[in-house]
């Protein structure tokens, strides 16, 4: 019986090792070369159309570089207004920035796609709703999720796509498993699979979580006959994401099977390709099971520090959208000069056409200027008195208009200097702030408020109220508890304190309450109070 129960997960085991990335990658570099054929074109309508076709080869496999073409095309398109064309860039980049994880402008393009959307467009509508849908899957908000999806099951009655309608099914499933409805997701999943084709990408996503409900409903061999079978068809599509989201339910598999080692072995797998990959979703999750089964193993020093990498990579999900920005501008400034060249090529074959165009219209510019002259010449020999009387009206217009002008750059100067008072007068208030903060604690006082921190400035609380949103970008709530959540840890992290109640430790800092006290370290530091001051001591023992 063991042996049976061990067979998929042997052959499973034995063909995670068989895949290849090289036919893939010559395959892409051919489809690129071929495209950027289509770039040497004078039609923007064209061109447009290339670099998004360019985009989709990079959609999975390089989903930074797909962001740049999409944008290219984008800018031609908002210059052109190809609206449909805009929409299917706004999408495709939007999933491009959800293989990414940067969930927040990838809503961003979806919602902007959805309001150039024709009315008329179900079919679209249906599909950016869809993908909205699973966004907030993602970020686990499944409330928001349900209501989008009731709109996307209306939009989508009447529309033709198949696929959309199978994705919308696949989304109810998770949010029904979600609900804890794991018999009425699985029956939606095994009535869905007969209808996918045996390599379509959605296939993959409803195998692995039939996989998962399996897994829920504590029935492993299934759970691994369906990781297999999903596994399979990534590796024929060539789908690097899902490989690897496989994987990391393969070593989740074994965890829930408490075979702790054999989940060790496959988490490390998962996390050093991911590392290399940069996929900040999987890392988090190998990363807190990896602290977890140290701290299983009672090797508390390895736990602590996989816990910090943890609390370090959702960190980093907020800092690695600016980096991809900057990564991405060079991409695009590459891709202008490319475009640049190819135009400079066209512009060659023009000079000639443009030459003899440009000496027929100076030919008839100067017959009409000798015509307006001759007639000019005319006029003003008729009406010599009106046009002098018209040119005294000119010139008193043009002497008061400089007067006022006068008059408005005076004024603009004296804006812009007030405007340089006012703004070293808030940095010195908010180096003011900090001293004070830094020096007399004043946070420690739990009944501290704004009006007595703005009797200590000798400011209004109005002033500081504003002075502290716009140049620290927090409420004077946030700004004091930030200081007693530092202060708390200083505390935790001091031998003097050690027999002391968090209670106490979070009262001496300055907290009224338990509950505030909680909420708003764990706002901060990402952990709870008890959870950081046993990691602390931990890593200390």
């Amino acid at each position: 019986m063991k042996i049976i129960f061990l067979l998929p997960i042997i052959i499973f085991a034995l063909s995670l090792n068989i895949y290849s990335q090289t036919d893939i990658e010559e395959q892409l570099k051919k489809n690129v070369i071929e495209l950027k054929k289509e770039l040497q074109t004078n039609s923007d309508t064209l061109k447009a159309i290339a670099y998004h076709k360019i985009g989709l080869e990079y959609e999975h496999i390089n989903p930074l570089k797909a962001i740049a073409y999409f944008d290219s095309s984008l800018s031609i398109c908002n210059t052109e207004n190809y609206t449909s064309l805009k929409v299917r860039n706004l999408n495709c980049k939007g999933i491009s920035l959800v293989n990414l994880t940067i969930y927040d402008i990838a809503l961003e393009n979806y919602f902007e796609a959805l309001t150039i959307t024709n009315n008329d467009s179900l079919e679209q509508k249906s599909m950016l709703l869809n993908n909205i849908v699973q966004i907030y899957i993602f970020t686990e908000n499944y409330i928001k999720a349900d209501s989008v999806l009731q709109i996307a099951k209306k939009t989508s009655k009447n529309i033709s796509s198949k696929n959309i309608k199978q994705t919308l099914l696949n989304n109810e499933a998770i949010i029904l498993s979600v609900n804890e409805k794991n018999a009425d997701a699985l029956i939606i999943l095994k009535e869905l699979l007969p209808q996918l084709d045996s390599i379509d990408p959605l296939r993959i996503k409803v195998l692995l979580n039939t996989s998962i409900l399996y897994r829920f409903l504590g029935e492993p061999e299934k759970s691994f006959e369906y990781l297999h079978k999903s596994y399979q068809i990534a590796k024929k599509i060539g789908v690097n994401s899902e490989i690897l989201l496989i994987e990391t339910n393969v070593a989740e598999q074994y965890f829930v099977n408490e075979q702790l080692d054999s989940a060790f072995y496959y988490y490390n797998i998962v996390k050093e390709k991911a590392e290399k990959t940069n996929e900040n979703k999987i890392l988090i999750s190998c990363y807190k099971a990896l602290s977890t089964y140290y701290n299983k193993k009672k090797k508390y020093k390895m736990a602590y520090e996989y816990s910090l990498k943890y609390i370090e990579i959702k960190d980093k999900t907020n800092i690695e959208g600016k980096k991809i920005a900057v990564e991405k501008a060079a991409i695009e400034f590459k891709l202008r000069q490319e475009y640049a060249a190819t135009k400079s090529q066209n512009k060659m074959q023009k000079i000639l056409l443009k030459n003899k165009i440009n000496q027929i219209k100076i030919l008839i510019s100067i017959t009409i200027v000798v015509l307006v002259l001759l007639i000019t010449v005319f006029l003003l020999f008729k009406k010599n008195k009106f046009a002098y009387n018209k040119l005294v009206e000119k010139n008193q217009v043009i002497i008061k208009t400089e007067h006022e002008n006068k008059k408005l750059i005076k004024l603009v100067k004296k804006n812009v200097q007030e405007e340089i008072i006012v703004s070293n007068e808030d940095s010195e208030m908010i180096k003011k702030i900090k001293e004070i903060m830094d020096n007399e604690k004043l946070f420690l006082n739990k009944d501290f408020t704004l009006t007595q921190f703005a009797n200590c400035l000798n400011t209004s609380t109005n002033k500081l109220s504003k002075l502290l949103n716009s140049s620290i970008n927090k409420s004077f709530s946030d700004f004091v508890n930030e200081y007693r959540v530092k202060e708390v840890q200083q505390m935790i992290e001091n031998v003097k304190y050690i027999k002391y109640s968090l209670e106490e430790i979070a009262e001496i800092a300055g907290f009224k309450t338990r509950n505030t006290f909680w909420r708003v370290f764990k706002k901060h530091t990402g952990v709870t109070p008890s959870h950081y001051r046993k990691n602390i001591y931990s890593y200390e023992k």
